[in-house]
């Protein structure tokens, strides 16, 4: 018989706190996410925090973190309306969050896969980078963004509502590589992104904290 047993991967919290200073040209930066272990079969979560890291640790959601010379894969999704599997963890309450537990924790309602390294130069607008994961994988699909993830119960009340950070969906990913996403209220993606100045100081990080995932284990 299979039990559920805890696994731990990294979630926002909404402390500052200030990280090491990374070297990194002034020049223009794309935002990047990483993936972690979900604890469910044909099930990925992706993050700011996702392994591997960033420049900066984690991502940066308001100019970027990787400079956009640096090929990576472009992360693709599909949003089809699948509904979100069961047991999936939901990010808990705690006073040291800006929003509740499961704005960190959202389901995507569709697939996530990943097209071959590219330099983020090549994503010259939002349109070309849906363009490109149009190409690889067929209709419907598009560049994953900060806020695709729905927020659990929200669709059900009449009013679907997105969170932020991190998110669920089916697919595999490696966790050895980062993958551009793009933000849509912020100017980090490489098409619009401007290069900081080499003296300026780079932002504050999030604090992390962990979310408790289930995964099976024998009992």
């Amino acid at each position: 018989m299979r039990s559920l047993i805890a696994v731990a991967v990294l979630l926002v919290a909404a402390i500052p706190a200030t990280a090491a200073e990374p070297k990194i040209a002034a020049e223009p930066r794309g935002m990047t996410w990483g993936s972690n272990p979900s604890g469910a079969d044909g099930v990925v979560l992706v993050s700011c925090h996702g392994k591997p890291a960033s420049p900066f640790g984690s991502c940066e959601p308001h100019n970027g973190d990787t400079a956009c010379h640096v090929e990576l894969p472009l992360l693709c999704l599909k949003v089809d309306g699948r509904p979100r599997p069961p047991g999936l963890a939901e990010g808990s309450n705690s006073p040291n969050l800006a929003m509740p537990g499961n704005f960190y924790s959202g389901w995507a309602a569709g697939e996530l896969a990943a097209t071959p390294p590219l330099a983020g130069t090549t994503l010259t607008s939002r349109l070309a980078a849906d363009a490109l994961c149009r190409r690889h994988f067929g209709d419907g699909w598009r560049m994953a963004e900060f806020h695709d993830g729905l927020i659990t119960g929200s669709a059900e009340s009449g009013h679907p509502s997105y969170g932020g950070w991190a998110y669920y969906a089916n697919g595999s990913l490696p966790a050895t590589t980062r993958y551009w996403v793009t933000n849509n209220t912020t100017r980090a993606n490489c098409w619009d992104s401007v290069p900081p100045p080499a003296s300026a100081p780079e932002p504050e990080q999030p604090v992390e904290q962990h979310l408790q995932l289930p995964r099976k284990g024998k009992s």
